[in-house]
């Protein structure tokens, strides 16, 4: 955090990070997922207006109404910008909230339960930029953005769409399924991949959503125009309801067990 904070000490912590966590230097024009995204991470486009509006989870509901409509975009109860907001703010009994201009910061409020308003509070306080030298996050405004909980009663799965050239090309599939949590990834035409389990039991491969083409084709539209872009996609089989826009998964960090899972994954970028 005390290191100038200009482009190119940016892409030298981003290269020390991804050697540190791979274990290995980036490829310049491998198609590996992590170097992909990598590529993106320490590119120009990264410091773009467009990057740091996808990366704004209130702004970035703009750009979902405008390519797909407004009744695939989750709804916004409040957003909240001053500390004495937040703790006057009659948070709903059951309701989702978290930071806009960063990233793991989720509380999900049932049954009128407490809300610890000094950590969400703190949020506000947090650069997530000056945590992670990620150039999209740099400047954002520090905000709270309170939702409904989307499909209440149904095990959640996050459809995660990386997008390629306005391409859906693979799924990361990560929620609940049939009672067990999954991590799973899947082809367009919903293929499996490879499942990554973390649980020891034995976990069946997630079901293809009955409106998996609408999915493809929402994932589509938003992407259209860029060249590297997640969108995370939830449905209920009959609803679809984007989540985020993720400029570059996990940071181009993405940790695999055994690298032959990322080769056969990344295959799907060569098609």
């Amino acid at each position: 955090m005390i290191l100038p904070k200009t482009p190119a000490v940016d892409r030298c912590l981003a290269f020390i990070a991804f050697v540190k966590v791979h274990r290995r230097l980036p490829r310049r024009h491998a198609h590996l997922l992590n170097d992909r995204f990598y590529r993106l991470r320490v590119s120009d486009d990264m410091r773009s207006p467009l990057r740091r509006m996808f990366t704004d989870k209130e702004l970035s509901k703009g750009h979902v109404v405008d390519r797909v409509g407004a009744r695939h975009a989750v709804p916004t109860l409040a957003v909240l910008r001053e500390a004495a907001e937040i703790d006057s703010y009659a948070f709903p009994p059951d309701c989702c909230i978290k930071s806009t201009h960063a990233s793991g910061h989720v509380l999900l409020r049932r049954n009128n339960e407490p809300v610890d308003r000094d950590m969400i509070k703190r949020w506000t306080t947090i650069d997530y930029y000056h945590l992670t030298r990620e150039p999209n996050y740099r400047g954002l405004e520090r905000k709270i953005i309170v939702e409904p909980i989307i499909f209440p009663g149904i095990d959640l799965i996050d459809y995660r769409f990386i997008c390629v050239d306005g391409e859906p090309l693979l799924i990361n599939i990560d929620g609940r399924s049939k009672g067990c949590e999954i991590t799973a990834f899947a082809d367009a035409d919903w293929r499996e991949i490879t499942l990554l389990e973390k649980s020891d039991t034995d976990i069946p491969f997630p079901e293809r959503p009955a409106n998996f083409e609408d999915m493809l084709s929402i994932a589509r539209k938003i992407s259209a125009g860029t060249n590297l872009l997640r969108v995370d996609l939830y449905t209920d089989g009959i609803d679809i309801l984007v989540g985020e826009l993720t400029n570059c998964h996990a940071g181009s960090l993405r940790r695999f067990r055994h690298h032959q899972d990322e080769i056969a994954i990344s295959s799907t970028f060569q098609r």
